[in-house]
């Protein structure tokens, strides 16, 4: 038997956690430390790519919009889904127990 193979229009989900320790936090802010943008896109991509690695690097960041912020230990929910009209985008959203923290689109490579 096969294994199955995902395919562009199969949404994807995971969820990852940014430990206390995360060299990200110290100066981000101090006193206050939020996981920074950037890294909920990589941490993001990430739980993707472990799925969909066919899908290649990320190449571009079509739209990305923060809505509030994400805490050392927040538990982030991430889904991936197909964007209309192009095979290489992908929209996502982040959620924690808070609501929606971030959604957006972006594009990979796509290995041949």
């Amino acid at each position: 038997m096969k294994p199955h193979q995902s395919t562009s229009s199969e949404p994807v989900s995971g969820s990852f956690t940014v430990p206390a320790d995360h060299p990200c936090l110290p100066g981000h802010f101090p006193g206050l430390p939020i996981v920074p943008g950037v890294v909920l896109l990589d941490l993001s991509c990430a739980v993707l790519l472990r799925a969909r690695p066919d899908l290649g690097a990320p190449r571009e960041i079509k739209a990305a919009k923060f809505m509030r912020p994400v805490k050392a230990g927040d538990v982030v929910r991430v889904s991936f889904a197909a964007a209309t009209g192009a095979a290489d985008t992908l929209r996502f959203s982040c959620e924690t127990d808070s609501g929606l923290v971030a959604q957006g689109q972006i594009v990979f490579s796509l290995r041949p």
